[in-house]
């Protein structure tokens, strides 16, 4: 998006934090200094939310005891 305050995933990030979730964000195309790699996301995390269509992110190996929401129906 041009604005990242019209990302939903951004919007989804403001709604977790309100309900005190630790939350991660990862985007190979987007800078944020406060943004980690998806290499320290999954193995961090138990539950990853995909929430944007990065073609990359199809070629991630999850573990099989993290719980991964594709909402863009990326991986199989």
């Amino acid at each position: 998006v041009d604005d990242i305050r019209d990302s939903l995933s951004f919007k989804l990030k403001k709604i977790l934090l309100s309900n005190n979730a630790n939350v991660f964000c990862s985007d190979e195309y987007y800078e944020d200094a406060s943004f980690v790699s998806k290499e320290e996301i999954i193995k961090k995390c138990s539950i990853i939310i995909i929430a944007a269509p990065h073609k990359n992110y199809k070629k991630i190996n999850f573990n099989k005891t993290q719980h991964v929401v594709d909402v863009w129906n990326l991986i199989k």
